[in-house]
């Protein structure tokens, strides 16, 4: 299949359209060297209702490592932004396999003083240094705002995974109720200077925000929860797949107890592979599980797909060859800038847009699951969104990341 002709927008406007600000918080000009919502955030709470209204928007967000200005850390933005709009009495949870952003450290201390719930969980290999204000001043889990540092998988078997969920939802903010951002984005000094990431951002959305506070108790627990991969509910927590009436979906796992792979399922029902475009990215790509979902982008390439596979340095030399040897394009984000190269891609998506009876559809998955095995048994989050608008903005954001990465080789 040749390569796919855009039907939108495309390119510097593309991309700067879903990395511009959700919002414009305010009239005059922030100081040097801070954003908006950096200056929104250092305000006292009375000031910062009086002088903006903020309504957060929804669809996708892309953060790339060299954008300045008005374009720069957009995920890391919206959530500043929602964090300073949050009022009294109401709840922000996070989720995040590290954290070490004192921006935002400083921004949810603020809200926890000003009556917010904070409600914090970070895997516990990362509760180092970065995490020791914000521990100290939210406390441990049993009252309304908390910090906990996570040992287990809260839904795989003990001793075997992670928690590398990252999201952040929000009750209120601003204008807006049940606001969740699910993301590849870790608040970290590296995600904000060295990698590529996405988001996306869902508004006045009580299901999905309701979905993600049950996963967020059931990690809270830190316990592995018992193994009932037959007999699994839907929703139980262990298989936990919810399609809405929209068509946006969310999906949380470990791989463990789902018969198949949801990746590979995803690609293996594609319909009419030789009308198809796929697009991959992803941070890790290793090991039995990449190997087994390279094989499946070798068979769809083989039967006339269009597919692109981004990667970073760690993917193996077995799955690389299986890429190339099926013919493949593949793009390693990590290693042709040389020793001086220190940004990469970090976003993690699957990208498809297939032919079926006469009607063209789009599928995009944004999140958290790296394609390798260390997200089998480990908490993962993806979501699934169903809109054409959406679909070319990831995919603009794909092609900027792949196009500039791509420069250096």
């Amino acid at each position: 299949m040749k390569r796919p002709r855009k039907v939108a927008m495309v390119g510097v406007a593309a991309i700067a359209a879903l990395t511009m600000p959700l919002v414009v918080i305010s009239s005059a000009a922030p100081a040097a060297g801070t954003s908006a919502a950096t200056t929104v955030a250092s305000r006292p709470a009375a000031d910062v209702a009086a002088a903006v209204t903020y309504a957060p928007q929804s669809g996708p967000i892309g953060q790339h490592p060299t954008a300045t200005g008005a374009q720069s850390s957009p995920i890391r933005r919206a959530i500043l932004d929602n964090i300073a709009h949050t009022p009294q009495q109401q709840t922000i949870r996070v989720v995040a396999w590290n954290f070490d952003d004192q921006g935002i450290t400083t921004a949810l201390i603020n809200a926890h003083r000003r009556g917010v719930h904070v409600q914090v969980l970070v895997w516990e290999s990362n509760c180092g240094s970065g995490t020791v204000q914000l521990r100290a001043v939210l406390g441990g889990a049993g009252d309304a705002s908390f910090f906990k540092c996570i040992q287990n998988s809260a839904r795989g078997p003990e001793g075997k995974g992670q928690l590398h969920q990252k999201s952040f939802t929000f009750s209120r903010t601003g204008t807006a109720s049940h606001v969740s951002l699910v993301t590849s984005y870790n608040p970290t000094e590296h995600a904000n200077k060295n990698q590529y990431n996405v988001a996306f951002q869902f508004v006045n959305n009580q299901t999905m925000h309701d979905d993600l506070k049950m996963l967020f108790v059931q990690q809270t627990a830190d316990q592995p929860r018992p193994a009932r991969c037959q007999t699994a509910a839907p929703n139980d927590g262990r298989l936990f797949q919810h399609f809405f009436n929209s068509g946006y979906g969310l999906m949380a796992y470990p791989l463990d107890c789902i018969a198949e792979d949801p990746v590979i399922t995803r690609l293996r029902t594609i319909p009419n592979p030789d009308h198809a475009v796929i697009r991959v990215a992803t941070s890790g790509f290793t090991n039995e599980r990449a190997r087994r979902i390279a094989e499946e982008l070798v068979r769809l390439r083989k039967a006339g797909a269009w597919v692109k596979v981004m990667h970073t340095a760690g993917t193996g030399p077995v799955v690389e060859d299986i890429l190339d040897r099926g013919g493949v394009t593949r793009l390693d984000t990590q290693t042709c800038g040389g020793t001086n190269d220190i940004s990469f891609n970090h976003s993690k998506m699957l990208l498809v847009s297939y032919l079926s009876a006469g009607t063209r559809s789009y599928r995009s998955w944004v999140g958290s699951d790296n394609m390798a095995d260390s997200s089998i048994n480990s908490d993962e989050l993806m979501v699934q969104v169903p809109q054409l608008a959406h679909y070319e903005a990831l995919t603009d954001f794909f092609d900027f990341t792949w196009q500039r990465e791509a420069a250096q080789c």
